[in-house]
């Protein structure tokens, strides 16, 4: 399959480059010999740095990830718009593998949403064992068993300090033996802003590029 199936116009990608800037664009234009013209949809990434060098694009499907080494022929306006040469190496990993991400570490804060949509008093942290734009498995300690189907609201906060507030459902609630009061909760993401989840995928994606590189 040829880059230029893929990265049709309209699509969003992320390309970071060899230094770990990433930055987000959306292909507006094919060009001739296969180049592809992209502008950034935000001024608040990480800006490329090393631009006369190979650079990553990371091209996000429903069913995984397509990375494709690429060269940054032109740029314009500090790195905004820029013309993209992709005809290196391509792969693709599954999304299984690669938007879920093993072992961050990385806390979460959660408080329990009572049924008239209120939160319970106090809070309680737990540290994230997998993490992906859907859902996290969360280690917690608590003298109750939280039970499936029962409502979180959540804040993960990721390396760089930022914070993700989402509203979670626990889908099942995994008793750890070696310690009594331990538990492991799978939550799915209920409800989740588009720019918490892409902070969340796009934290993903770069210690997935970090640990490939390792």
């Amino acid at each position: 399959m040829k880059a230029l199936a893929i990265l049709t116009i309209g699509t969003t990608i992320h390309i970071e480059d060899v230094g770990g800037g990433s930055r987000t664009y959306e292909i507006v234009e094919h060009l001739p010999k296969g180049l592809v013209r992209c502008r950034a949809t935000s001024k608040n990434d990480c800006p490329l740095q090393n631009l006369d060098e190979r650079v990553t694009v990371i091209c996000p499907q429903n069913n995984g990830v397509h990375l494709i080494l690429s060269w940054i022929r032109e740029s314009a306006g500090d790195g905004e718009n820029i013309i993209v040469d992709a005809v290196g190496k391509m792969w693709f990993v599954e999304r299984r593998r690669y938007f879920r991400l093993r072992g961050p570490d990385i806390k979460a804060h959660y408080a329990i949403v009572g049924k008239d949509g209120k939160l319970a008093s106090g809070t309680a942290s737990g540290l994230v064992w997998d993490l992906s734009g859907n859902g996290i498995a969360l280690f917690v300690e608590s003298r109750h068993t939280i039970r499936a189907k029962t409502t979180l609201h959540l804040v993960i906060v990721l390396p760089d300090k930022t914070r993700v507030g989402i509203t979670g459902e626990v889908i099942r609630c995994a008793h750890q033996r070696q310690k009594k009061r331990e538990y492991l909760l799978g939550i799915h993401f209920a409800t989740i802003d588009d720019a918490d989840r892409d902070k969340i995928i796009r934290y993903v994606i770069e210690e997935q590029l970090a640990s490939m590189k390792r």
